[in-house]
């Protein structure tokens, strides 16, 4: 999160140089070029964010029939509504995954391995890693 940045910035005697909502564009452009390119995709962000905005402790999967932009809920396979398109900039939560508002600490890195090896048993069951 932005706070997280600003804090870790500080503390480091670094510029605040990141914001959210240009993260946001970058993992949407990922987005954008895979479809184009018809390749699968794991949609972190969009995951933190469900996570992080609904305080939610339970695992997130993409591991769905198909790709699309919203995330899909483990449990119960329903498509839950992206929220990161809200102002509110919220801090906790984001500590659950990230270092400093930005790079994945090692929860963060955990979902990202289990979201890229579901996708890959989904596209590649041969693969099965």
């Amino acid at each position: 999160g932005d706070r997280m940045w600003k804090k870790d910035s500080r503390r480091n005697k670094r510029r605040v140089d990141r914001k959210n909502a240009v993260t946001r564009l970058y993992a949407d452009a990922v987005k954008t070029v895979a479809k184009e390119s018809g390749l699968p995709y794991v949609d972190l962000w969009s995951v933190i964010e469900f996570m992080v905005h609904n305080n939610s402790t339970d695992s997130m999967s993409e591991s769905t029939s198909k790709q699309d932009d919203e995330p899909r809920s483990a449990d119960s396979k329903e498509t839950v509504k992206d929220k990161s398109a809200t102002t509110v900039s919220l801090e906790d939560g984001y500590e659950e995954y990230l270092v400093d508002g930005l790079h994945l600490n090692d929860k963060g890195n955990r979902l990202l391995f289990s979201l890229i090896v579901g996708r890959i048993r989904h596209n590649w069951p041969h693969l099965n890693p």
